[in-house]
């Protein structure tokens, strides 16, 4: 019914922001290896999808816990392409 209808749109909706975290980080990725801006420029962008993450985790837990969405396979690819951006941020400034 209607209650269904809401969890997979609460759930469609969380798919969507996950991809919108990976897009990010690859478009991040791609600048980085043609080597386009500096670290800073890199840094603060990396700090803007980490802080999107952050939420998106935080409500994942919430829709897991009160409506037994469970997302935690993409949100694991989320973080997986952060970890990677960090790691050419990295290895491409220090």
């Amino acid at each position: 019914g209607s209650t269904q209808r809401l969890i997979e749109e609460a759930r469609r909706q969380m798919e969507s922001e996950i991809e919108e975290i990976i897009q990010g980080c690859s478009e991040l990725n791609a600048k980085l290896l043609s080597k386009q801006h500096s670290r800073e420029y890199f840094l603060y962008h990396l700090s803007r999808i980490k802080r999107h993450y952050a939420i998106l985790n935080r409500k994942a837990k919430y829709f897991s816990r009160w409506l037994a969405i469970d997302i935690s396979k993409s949100l694991m690819k989320a973080y997986r392409s952060l970890i990677k951006v960090r790691c050419t941020i990295r290895m491409y400034f220090t």
